[in-house]
């Protein structure tokens, strides 16, 4: 059985840096991989994933069916793997409202 782990303090700093290279993998109900590289990944805290829904159709319905999802956050020789399940999906609130600031053109 797997066991929440808080993301570390090393981690939560690579997520907030702009020159990472965030990635996130999701899979349909049919078992078809999807893997995205997205620039509106990062962490609400160290328990709490996040992705802003921007050109992310696929990779949102594959989480809507299946909950599950991994992130990839990668900076020169630095990279961590994230295993997460989806809790909710927000359209409004705070964590909304950074994503929406973050990319205006999408929201």
């Amino acid at each position: 059985m797997n066991q929440m782990v808080a993301i570390p303090k090393n981690v939560m700093d690579l997520l907030a840096a702009p020159d990472a290279v965030k990635v996130i993998a999701t899979v349909s109900a049919d078992g078809q991989p999807h893997v995205i590289a997205a620039g509106t990944i990062g962490a609400v805290d160290p328990n709490t994933m996040m992705i802003g829904k921007v050109l992310t159709k696929v990779s949102s319905d594959n989480i809507k069916s299946g909950k599950k999802v991994a992130f990839l956050v990668t900076k020169g020789l630095e990279s961590y793997s994230i295993n997460a399940v989806l809790k909710d999906i927000q359209s409004s609130g705070p964590v909304y409202d950074v994503n929406s600031a973050r990319c205006p053109d999408y929201f």
